[in-house]
């Protein structure tokens, strides 16, 4: 279980675990599963969240994409994948993530990125690759949940 803490210069919350620190969300949650790498979990405010501070590849996205109906309720929901500052996937990771798998479950993916490098990798591939939802890069987390908060279910 990582450890929970606050960043000491703006105090937001931190989890320290073996891949790394990632920021969290003070949003409480509903549901929670772990993967071998990361973390998934349905907020109070519908949306879910995914934290992997380091790489995923393609047996890490189908975890990631399996646990997602076992907390929701089957209905089409956003989500929020917060890679902190080393988190990426692998292209096979990727392409799952853009699965009609994924799009059953997936109303609209929020990306935040705090890695200058990875900002322009992920740019690249949501530009290249054609989406089956919608797909946005954010480095500011609460202009990411407003944004997510217009694919919640009606």
């Amino acid at each position: 279980r990582p450890l929970r803490t606050r960043n000491r210069e703006d105090q937001s919350p931190l989890e320290i675990g073996l891949g790394g620190v990632v920021e969290v969300s003070e949003v409480r949650e509903v549901g929670a599963i772990e993967t071998k790498r990361s973390r998934v979990w349905l907020g109070d405010d519908g949306i879910f969240r995914a934290a992997h501070p380091g790489e995923l590849d393609l047996e890490d996205a189908k975890q990631l994409i399996a646990a997602q109906p076992m907390l929701g309720d089957g209905k089409l929901r956003p989500i929020l994948v917060n890679n902190g500052r080393r988190g990426r996937a692998t292209r096979a990771a990727l392409a799952h993530f853009n699965s009609e798998e994924a799009a059953r479950i997936v109303s609209a993916c929020a990306v935040l990125q705090t890695s200058r490098i990875a900002k322009m990798v992920a740019n690249l591939f949501l530009r290249i690759e054609e989406k089956r939802y919608p797909t946005r890069l954010f480095t500011d987390e609460g202009e990411a949940i407003a944004w997510l908060k217009g694919f919640l279910p009606k």
